[in-house]
């Protein structure tokens, strides 16, 4: 007995190694020859027990493959209970009815673990969407860079940590041109590239928030991006990114069997088989799409995966959205509303960079449009707006690249002119005076001299001692009322005790 115990234990021992070496399926077969042999040699010694194992039996057979395992368990043990006449109908029905329940009793367990283990593992899945989401929220309202928001929603989409893609690329609808304009992308062109990033990003341990935070965004995917970033479509109707757009919804595509001109370009320029074509919209307005694919592993796109996308295309479509709210808002508090120019505001700021510089070498000009009071009270306010856009469009005509142009406030107007000498300050700002009174208004012929004309000071950085820009301004406006106060429609450059 002491030997055949130290058999069974060896042979248990064996089976249990060699498990991690064969299939699932091998393993159950191993398992279940194991029991069979178990059964024979345990009746063998202990023959009057064969009822009560039978039942145990019987478990094995239903563990191992189930109604067929049990089927046959139940047959081999009607089988020796016969030729060990030990059979009779009690023990018949005594078998048949344990071999129902036990059965009927695994199918029921073996149910029930199957939705237990799909629940851990939609709990896992629907955890690690929320801790992505929760990743990506912190991460965007840390920025207000549309590249860094882009980047950092491409890479949630593409990161392993993330929602695992091959690859993403963000388009963004541009409204006056009605056109999708290529803005970024993450993964690779060809598949061994694809295989050599994964493996440096195993290798350096990057998790999701690692690859948030990286600062070299610029360099990532560059041959990838230089594409993209070139890439503008038309939006047909009825094409099928017009029709995401349209829809709001999600669009899952072979691009082998589209005739789309957009996805056949695309599959010609980036070896696409299978996309999914995601709408970035927020209240009814069009941000863009997204467009995901896997080129490496050309793994199947699958409803749960397009679930997981969902959330992060609005998410990202609402940050878009806000983010392009507060560049409208921060544009308007640098710009005059009426004229379009930057506004007085702009023109300290740009003035306090320009003084910061190693070696300063630049001219302010004030300009004050002659009799304008007259102008308003005689022809009204509107057709003095429409004076002053219409002066402000002159104006901003006549900057190069390197001048700017602002409205100072009222009929007042400044420009900065840098890398020029005083003398060249006072040519430029002749040829503006010039200019404007030879530029038709609406009703100038009322204005004294038959015409609109503007007069205007200057004043560059090396003229005056004790230099701030509160100071230069008034240098510059000092300049301005002499010419004020001296006929009018004339340049005067600003010295010392003008």
């Amino acid at each position: 007995m002491i030997n055949f115990m130290l058999e069974i234990l060896v042979l248990a021992l064996v089976l249990n190694a060699g498990r991690f070496f064969v299939s699932n399926k091998r393993n159950r077969l191993l398992i279940f020859f194991f029991f069979n042999y178990l059964f024979i040699c345990i009746i063998s010694f202990y023959p009057e027990q064969w009822l009560f194992l039978a039942p145990l039996y019987l478990i094995t057979g239903a563990y191992t493959f189930q109604l067929h395992g049990i089927s046959v368990t139940l047959v081999l043990t009607i089988v020796y209970a016969a030729i060990s006449q030990s059979l009779n109908p009690m023990s018949l029905v005594y078998i048949v009815i344990n071999a129902v329940i036990i059965y009927t009793l695994h199918r029921k367990l073996t149910s029930l673990f199957i939705n237990q283990s799909e629940w851990k593992k939609k709990l896992y899945q629907n955890a690690k969407q929320l801790n992505i989401l929760r990743e990506i929220s912190m991460a965007i309202q840390q920025t207000r860079d549309l590249d860094k928001l882009l980047h950092i929603i491409v890479t949630s989409i593409t990161a392993g940590h993330g929602l695992g893609f091959n690859r993403a690329m963000v388009f963004l609808y541009q409204e006056n041109d009605q056109q999708l304009k290529g803005m970024i992308g993450i993964g690779p062109i060809r598949p061994e590239d694809g295989f050599s990033k994964w493996t440096e990003i195993a290798e350096m341990k990057y998790r999701l928030v690692d690859l948030l935070d990286r600062k070299d965004n610029a360099d990532i995917d560059p041959e990838l991006n230089a594409i993209i970033k070139h890439l503008s479509f038309k939006i047909e109707a009825g094409s099928t990114f017009e029709e995401v757009l349209q829809n709001e919804t999600h669009a899952l595509i072979s691009t082998k069997d589209t005739h789309d001109p957009i996805l056949r370009q695309l599959q010609q320029l980036f070896d696409i088989e299978d996309c999914l074509i995601v709408p970035m919209i927020y209240q009814a307005e069009r941000i863009g799409v997204i467009v995901i694919d896997n080129p490496v592993t050309r793994k199947m796109i699958t409803a749960e995966d397009i679930d997981n996308v969902m959330p992060l295309s609005l998410q990202a479509a609402i940050s878009i959205h806000q983010l392009n709210l507060y560049q409208n808002i921060k544009e308007l508090s640098y710009t005059d509303g009426l004229t379009g120019l930057k506004n007085q505001r702009t023109l300290q700021n740009d003035l306090d960079h320009l003084m910061q510089e190693p070696h300063p070498n630049f001219a302010v000009m004030m300009i004050d449009i002659d009799y304008f009071k007259l102008f308003n009270d005689t022809h009204g306010h509107l057709l003095g707006n429409k004076v002053l856009q219409t002066l402000a469009d002159t104006l901003q005509a006549l900057m190069t690249n390197k001048d700017q142009s602002y409205r100072f406030g009222g009929e007042e107007f400044s420009v900065i002119l840098t890398d020029i000498t005083v003398e060249k300050a006072y040519e430029r700002a002749e040829r503006i005076r010039r200019t404007i009174e030879q530029t038709v208004f609406p009703k100038e012929a009322s204005q004294p001299s038959g015409s609109l004309t503007v007069t205007i000071g200057v004043c560059h950085y090396h003229q005056i001692n004790g230099l701030t820009t509160d100071n230069l301004l008034s240098a510059a406006d000092d300049a301005l009322y002499h010419g004020k106060e001296n006929g009018k429609n004339k340049v005067v450059c600003f010295r010392e005790g003008l």
